[in-house]
């Protein structure tokens, strides 16, 4: 039943986030947060951790996705395209526990980090700062 839910509330999570993508889009900036405010009482954080999380995996329905915790899914937003991807296919590949999807979450959100950190350094390199 636990895990049945997990993959509910990702589901949902997803798919709010899409609607919510629309929404914003369909909306003038200065309407979005409130109305956000007004139909769910949420914050502006909660609101852009389902859109992020449904832009992130636009078009991926995969049970792999499903299967991950919400603050997995939320930390794999986060990162950039070549490492989400790399961490999704090694789930896919060693179907690995719970806490062995939090371990891969988090090592992959360091190696993220050092890619920020170098893409950053090469903006600086090409303005010549």
């Amino acid at each position: 039943m636990r895990r049945s839910k997990k993959k509910r509330a990702t589901r949902d999570i997803l798919e709010i986030g899409e609607k919510l993508n629309e929404i914003k889009t369909a909306l003038e900036h200065s309407q979005f947060l409130a109305w956000v405010r007004s139909e769910f009482d949420w914050t502006e954080r909660t609101a852009n951790n389902y859109m992020n999380a449904a832009s992130a995996f636009v078009g991926i329905k995969s049970e792999t996705v499903f299967d991950l915790t919400v603050s997995s899914v939320y930390e794999l937003a986060r990162m950039v395209e070549p490492v989400r991807s790399a961490v999704i296919q090694k789930i896919e590949a060693d179907r690995p526990t719970t806490d062995g999807i939090l371990a891969l979450v988090e090592n992959a959100k360091q190696k993220d980090r050092g890619q920020g950190v170098r893409k950053t350094d090469a903006v600086a390199d090409r303005r010549g700062a």
